[in-house]
């Protein structure tokens, strides 16, 4: 997360847009622009808008990461609250809905990995 963070706060700082004096609207309009000025112009333009299409697009993905995990979070508690009262021996749809899946890489190597993303070794 501070990955994309530092980077869209680098997009910020980096890519202000300079502000045009009235002169310089009206150089342009006077004056035709040179390609070579006009190429650099707008490969600078292209570079900055994917930059911020970088950006926007790891904030996308950190944002629906996020609400899946807030959903599996949510479901994992309302089966919970469903419980009448404390667990006193093993309840199969409380484990479904807590575990993902569970390989065997080996008879010592058992490792459970649960909704959130967390994984332990058993």
């Amino acid at each position: 997360m501070t990955t994309n963070a530092n980077s869209f706060s680098n997009f910020r700082r980096n890519t202000k847009p300079k502000r045009k004096s009235r002169a310089d609207h009206t150089y342009v309009h006077r004056n035709a622009l040179d390609q070579g000025e006009y190429q650099e112009r707008y490969n600078g333009l292209v570079d900055r808008f994917e930059l911020a299409k970088a950006c926007h697009t790891a904030i996308t993905e950190e944002i629906t990461d996020k609400l899946t995990r807030l959903s599996t979070i949510n479901a994992f508690l309302y089966t919970l609250r469903k419980q009448d009262n404390l667990l006193t021996e093993f309840d199969e749809k409380l484990w479904c809905s807590l575990v993902d899946y569970a390989p065997v890489y080996d008879k010592d190597d058992v490792r459970f990995t649960f909704k959130d993303g967390t994984e332990i070794k058993a």
